[in-house]
């Protein structure tokens, strides 16, 4: 089951949710996930990363198509994903995300 999240809703949506999960996709074609904590930029509706892994570095700069996961918390049983087109700065050791679409997202009951 899953609901739309407006881009003007994400931050709010991200309020208590430490870090998220970047996924990327690796040479061998393999999903690769890291741990970080998000800061959100408001003007280009971004999730931007500040990374210490070169392989995630790279793997963004050569498939930016990327997305984040958002564990559930405790008062929130949704996870929330977030899709988007990863732009990396490797001299600042950066990704940054342009969200395209971010959902609210739990399995359906009894599943």
């Amino acid at each position: 089951m899953s609901m739309q999240i407006a881009p003007e809703d994400l931050a709010e949506a991200l309020v208590d949710r430490p870090f998220g999960y970047l996924l990327t996709i690796g040479d061998d074609g393999r999903p690769r996930a890291i741990a970080l904590v998000p800061i959100l930029d408001h003007g280009t509706v971004s999730l931007v990363f500040s990374l210490g892994s070169a392989g995630t570095l790279a793997a963004a700069a050569q498939r930016p198509q990327v997305s984040v996961l958002f564990a559930p918390v405790d008062n929130d049983p949704y996870s929330i994903i977030v899709d988007g087109d990863a732009v990396v700065d490797e001299a600042a050791g950066t990704v940054s995300v342009r969200v395209a679409r971010a959902v609210r997202h739990r399995p359906a009951p009894g599943a």
